[in-house]
C-alpha cells in the first residue's frame, strides 16, 4: 500500500467566491463591500446599472447583489442580462422603493433561463 499524496494546492491560492454589487448610492455599496469582504468574498462594485450590466456580461460574479431602481438601468434589467449570459448566477435584488409589481418582476427575472 502507498502512502504517497497528492500535492496539495496551498489554500492561499483559491479565489474567494466573487460578488457583484451595483448600486447607484455610494453608502449602500461601501457598507456591503465592508461586510461581504469581512466574510471573505471578493467584492466587485459598480455603481449604476450600465457598469453592472457590463460586469455581469464579462461574468464578473457567481451573485448579483442590485439595487432595483437606478437612473440608467434596473437592477432587473442587469439580472436579466446576466441571465442570458449564465443563468445559474444568483441575484438579490435590494430597494428602497418597493412595489409589489417590481418585486414579482425581480423574482421572473432570478427564475428566467435564457
Amino acid at each position: 500500500m502507498s502512502t504517497a499524496t497528492q500535492p496539495v494546492a496551498p489554500a492561499t491560492d483559491r479565489r474567494p467566491p466573487r460578488i457583484l454589487v451595483v448600486d447607484d448610492e455610494r453608502s449602500m455599496r461601501e457598507l456591503l463591500a465592508i461586510v461581504l469582504r469581512r466574510e471573505g468574498y471578493e467584492v466587485l462594485l459598480a455603481d449604476n446599472g450600465r457598469a453592472g450590466d457590463r460586469y455581469a456580461r464579462a461574468r464578473a460574479g457567481r451573485l448579483l447583489i442590485s439595487d432595483i431602481k437606478m437612473p440608467d438601468l434596473s437592477g432587473v434589467d442587469v439580472l436579466r442580462a446576466a441571465k442570458k449570459i449564465d443563468q445559474d448566477i444568483l441575484g438579490i435584488m435590494i430597494t428602497a422603493f418597493a412595489s409589489t409589481d417590481t418585486a414579482v418582476e425581480a423574482m421572473r427575472s432570478a427564475r428566467a433561463t435564457t
